[in-house]
């Protein structure tokens, strides 16, 4: 790491399994790793001084780093620094789903106008969508493997500074400098609902900076505001949990929970500070004092390390478990250029397989799905597409060998099979029924049986065109296949788990019984023994 200051403790932790951290500041992308002596630099673009950036962002696999900018764009960098794609594509204009009609600056970025700058972005859990919101009031969902825009979401009135999607990509929460925060429907884009604090107006409602889901505990969302309060709420339910007003003096800028603690939630603010803060007693079980203001701050998948991006541009990182010194602090920017993003590599990733795995070229793109990393082989001539860093959901065939293969042979496991499969079909009779039929082809109309002279300089009358179809119901399939498959994947899970818990009670009771068993007859053999001797004494 190209350090300022170094510690000794931080020496000893280096190693391959680190996570790689990104940093955005000024025109580029710095990802650091313990074992690189300096960050591997990326430049978006040709153009730095338009390329200003606001976020930046780690897919699921580790291997690809998203960042979004006052130019409007996301561009998509492997970690070895080549640029696999960007949305909209910089070499055309913005594709837009026929599904969802634009507006605002979407509407004007379809027609080849200038795009909106992007403030914040999210990729969804399996890294086939990533939501962006700025300086326009919709929040647009951009689908990876279609290239496309594929969902607008409106309803806001000022610019958007903060998205993120629910446990499950279910919804999707964005606020902004209206104060209020909006949930969307991510299968049908529609705003489901609206989270606004109790007792305070609408005109004076302090502007939402960062927004965050629990990765535990499902619908629970977190909110920092501008006048540094702290919020707890229930997506599911629309009410407020906790509360914890002027949490930081001067505004709170982010927020995060903790991946393996539903009960420590981690702030930073422009008071200097990052707390670990306790919902249910509403105190810092750890305060962290930095030298300048906290921009960003993020958290290691595991929750050991935490990393800050001042506004002097450096970045300081900290062990959690013992607080009392920094491990080190990068030169991630400078006092021009603060650090307005920081984000730790996803979880399962190593930051040395990672940079040493090759980045995808034109004629080869490689594709990671969950299950399996695959090589598909492609023409020379077309450019590397973002959807090769995107994960494809495994086929039908391969999940069901896997389940099969990996099941005990028992009438209750196969029973369980047997119950997804039914499951599966009555899925894919739901889809086929929502799923809107094309509409007949028309048909020429009949030719009349009396025709008209008309004179030879007249032209004939032109004909009124029909009018066209109905559009379809703007349903997005392939979320609403995401969301049954995640829902289907939880029932079997649920009820092998209590298959599992049955067979299990069954064994001990058997053993319980059998001991029982033997026990009978130990004492029925004792009875027979203590008759016998007292017969012999008797006859004796």
């Amino acid at each position: 790491l190209p350090l300022v200051s170094l510690s000794p403790l931080f020496v000893m932790a280096s190693s391959s399994s680190v996570p790689l951290l990104a940093t955005a500041s000024g025109a580029s992308v710095k990802i650091w790793q313990s074992v690189s002596s300096s960050p591997l630099i990326l430049s978006p673009t040709v153009s730095p001084v338009a390329r200003r950036l606001a976020s930046v962002a780690w897919n699921h696999t580790g291997a690809v780093v998203a960042s979004g900018g006052l130019d409007g764009h996301v561009i998509l960098h492997h970690t070895s620094g080549a640029i696999i794609g960007s949305v909209p594509e910089e070499t055309s204009s913005t594709s837009l789903s026929s599904s969802s009609p634009p507006s605002g600056g979407a509407l004007a970025a379809a027609q080849g106008g200038s795009l909106d700058a992007i403030y914040a972005l999210c990729f969804s859990k399996g890294s086939r969508y990533v939501a962006t919101a700025g300086a326009s009031t919709d929040v647009l969902v951009w689908d990876l493997k279609k290239r496309v825009c594929a969902k607008v979401l409106v309803g806001h009135t000022a610019p958007v500074y903060a998205v993120a999607y629910s446990h499950g990509d279910t919804h999707v929460a964005s606020a902004g400098s209206s104060g209020s925060i909006l949930l969307h429907s991510q299968v049908s884009g529609v705003r489901v609902g609206e989270l606004t604090p109790t007792g305070v107006s609408a005109s004076s409602l302090p502007a939402v900076n960062a927004l965050a889901f629990s990765p535990l505990e499902h619908g629970r969302l977190a909110s920092v505001d501008d006048d540094g309060t702290v919020r707890i709420w229930d997506a599911t339910s629309r009410t407020s949990v906790c509360e914890a007003r002027r949490w930081h003096d001067g505004g709170a800028t982010a927020v995060a929970f903790h991946p393996s603690d539903a009960g420590v939630l981690c702030t930073a603010g422009a008071d200097k500070c990052v707390t670990f803060f306790d919902p249910s007693v509403k105190t810092a079980t750890t305060k962290l004092s930095l030298p300048d203001a906290v921009l960003c701050c993020a958290l290691s998948s595991d929750g050991n390390l935490v990393a800050a991006g001042l506004r002097g541009g450096s970045a300081i990182i900290y062990d959690v478990r013992r607080p009392n010194v920094s491990l080190c602090t990068l030169a991630a920017g400078s006092d021009a250029e603060p650090v307005v993003s920081i984000a730790w590599q996803a979880r399962g990733a190593s930051g040395a397989e990672v940079l040493s795995s090759p980045a995808p070229s034109s004629s080869e793109a490689t594709r990671t799905t969950p299950l399996r990393t695959t090589t598909t082989t492609t023409t020379p001539a077309a450019p590397p597409s973002a959807s090769t860093a995107v994960a494809a959901p495994a086929s039908r065939a391969e999940a069901e060998a896997a389940t099969t293969s990996t099941t005990p042979a028992s009438s209750a496991f196969s029973s369980i099979v047997k119950a997804k499969k039914s499951l599966e079909e009555e899925m894919a009779e739901i889809l086929a029924e929502t799923t809107p039929a094309p509409p007949p082809p028309r048909s020429a109309p009949a030719a009349t049986a009396k025709t008209m002279s008309t004179p030879a300089n007249v032209p004939p009358p032109r004909a009124t065109p029909a009018p066209p179809p109905p559009p379809p119901p703007t349903i997005d399939m392939d979320a609403m296949r995401d969301v049954v498959s995640d829902a289907v994947r939880e029932a079997v899970n649920d009820a092998v788990g209590d298959a599992v818990r049955d067979a299990v009670r069954e064994v001990q009771l058997a053993q319980i019984r059998h001991q029982m068993e033997i026990m009978d007859v130990v004492e029925t053999l004792r009875q027979e023994v203590r008759a016998l001797s007292s017969s012999l004494h008797t006859s004796q």
